[in-house]
């Protein structure tokens, strides 16, 4: 599981980009107004963890967010418009739900901070895995050595600092048969 410099856990909302990054020029209660068009955004109609919004207050955006505004009073995949941070989109206008929060707003300069369109697509920490069954005793090994954005079985998250080793044995298995996963001289070891 990745965690961040602070050993706080790395969300899939602060690696999930969509579309282009803005510069905010002016909000309220109900809209954020960007230098630019939004484009690749999710729409209306999308998922509500879709329509995720993260805040970069400097208005660099080669780190993580330093906020994620989320907002899915029913459940994650509503495809409401009511659900999600933002209702919907348009040219260089975000419609939002709700209010960005005073922690965040409090925060934000005008004309410097840049926000994005993020989700909490995908809810799985690892960044591991092996979906082959094997049969037979089987050596595996991976070895992870950088890190990007997005949620890939072969990097670390943006931003890791820190990992804890997490075992799943079987995890999403489906066949209805008793399984029994055996170990034997399992190692994890730090690379130099």
């Amino acid at each position: 599981m990745p965690y961040d410099e602070h050993k706080e856990p790395i969300s899939p909302a602060y690696v999930n980009r969509y579309g282009n990054e803005a510069v905010i020029t002016s909000y309220n209660d109900a809209t954020i107004v960007t230098d630019r068009s939004l484009s690749g955004w999710y729409l209306d109609w999308s998922y509500a963890h879709q329509k995720t919004l993260a805040f970069y207050y400097d208005g660099d955006t080669d780190h993580l967010p330093d906020a994620i505004m989320s907002y899915r009073p029913n459940w994650s995949s509503s495809t409401l418009s009511t659900d999600g941070a933002y209702s919907s989109i348009s040219d260089k206008t975000i419609y939002l739900n709700i209010a960005i929060p005073s922690n965040i707003a409090s925060n934000i300069v005008l004309w410097t901070t840049k926000v994005m369109n993020q989700a909490f697509w995908s809810t799985y920490i690892y960044t591991y895995e092996n979906s082959n069954l094997p049969q037979t005793w089987i050596t595996t090994t991976r070895d992870l050595t950088w890190e990007d954005w997005w949620l890939w079985t072969t990097y670390f998250r943006k931003g890791t600092k820190y990992v804890k080793i997490l075992v799943m044995p079987y995890y999403g298995e489906s066949s209805g048969y008793d399984l029994d996963l055996l170990f034997k001289d399992i190692v994890f070891e730090k690379l130099p």
